[in-house]
């Protein structure tokens, strides 16, 4: 607390610009390339509503491979009791290995024409 009321007094009288201009905060100083987003890689943690009918584990699986998208692992829960008038959406979670964020953002685009899905689709980044 001291500190900060410190600067706010030296911003007050004028001191703040002698004291910055000492400690070179604003020098220009070496840039670093930085690389595009799309080509960061981390492994994904994406969970889908999925309409529980045969194949729909099949086509993302195709989508998710088609992009390079390896699978870790798969859980899948029950389906509620059609009879209790529950229209059968089920959660699906799906770990991927380490992939670029390109080929998740191209498979969800992918997965975007999908009318079996219900929103929304999570995708996290996992960091290891």
């Amino acid at each position: 607390a001291s500190a900060v009321l410190a600067d706010l007094i030296d911003m007050a009288v004028g001191r703040a610009q002698l004291t910055f201009q000492q400690l070179e905060l604003w020098k220009t100083k070496p840039r670093f390339p930085l690389l595009p987003a799309a080509k960061t890689s981390s492994r994904y943690y994406l969970r889908f509503n999925i309409e529980d009918r045969p194949h729909m584990l099949a086509d993302i699986a195709d989508v998710l491979g088609k992009q390079n998208i390896s699978i870790a692992s798969v859980i899948q829960h029950e389906a509620p009791d059609p009879a209790a008038g529950d229209q059968s959406f089920v959660p699906l979670v799906i770990m991927t290995h380490r992939t670029a964020a390109g080929n998740i953002d191209q498979a969800r685009a992918e997965f975007s024409k999908f009318k079996s899905l219900r929103a929304p689709l999570v995708q996290l980044p996992v960091a290891d």
